[in-house]
């Protein structure tokens, strides 16, 4: 899918060059290849059981929500205005250097992606690294639901849950730093670095309802 730039957390507010919008075509930013999303309910064994075993062990239902997706595009950008075209937002990105892959991907969050395969371009032009071509962290997300419905007298029940979120405790991870460049034309030392998560850590709550 090729499109215009658009406000995305991997991708420049704006274009490089307002005056050449074909250097921008690249992957949508929300461009995820694969995309998993299933959901199931199953009523656990004991439901026809009486007496205390029945209240006890009968009536519990679990109930879960997967999701999983490939990484999005994101785009690697110089880190400092070195087109010298004035503009206030920065937009700028690098030449990609002879032979090296456009999306160099290290994997891990204290280098997710390789800034040697970047060079700076010269003062006062634009790089020919494409819009997008950086595809970023994958996400994978299992949540969980266990619940039970107790019958108390003729005219009230009460619903006990308990959910998981992110059960496996799984990091997926944000998008990597970007800018590769300081402005004397060093790498930064952040250069694909991963400071943030794109969900929280495992969290637990409980709920109790009841109905009459």
């Amino acid at each position: 899918m090729a499109v215009t730039a658009g406000h995305h957390a991997g991708a420049p507010p704006n274009s490089q060059d307002p005056e050449n919008l074909r250097a921008e075509r690249g992957l949508a930013s929300v461009d995820a290849r694969h995309i998993l999303t299933t959901n199931f309910t199953y009523d656990l064994p004991g439901r026809n059981l009486s007496g205390i075993a029945g209240r006890v062990i009968g009536g519990w239902e679990v109930s879960s929500i997967i999701s999983a997706n490939t990484g999005e595009p994101a785009t690697v950008q110089v880190g400092f205005n070195r087109s010298r075209n004035r503009s206030g937002r920065l937009a700028d990105r690098p030449n990609l250097r002879p032979g090296a892959s456009n999306s160099p991907v290290l994997g891990g969050p204290d280098r997710y992606f390789d800034p040697s395969a970047f060079e700076l371009q010269p003062a006062g032009f634009y790089g020919n690294v494409g819009r997008n071509t950086l595809i970023g962290p994958g996400f994978v997300n299992v949540g969980l639901s266990l619940g039970k419905i107790i019958p108390v007298g003729e005219r009230f029940t009460t619903e006990f849950r308990a959910e998981f979120f992110n059960l496996f405790n799984h990091a997926n991870f944000g998008v990597p730093s970007l800018g590769v460049f300081n402005a004397n034309g060093s790498v930064r030392g952040n250069a694909g670095r991963i400071t943030n998560t794109a969900n929280t850590s495992r969290q637990i709550q409980f709920g109790l309802k009841l109905s009459f």
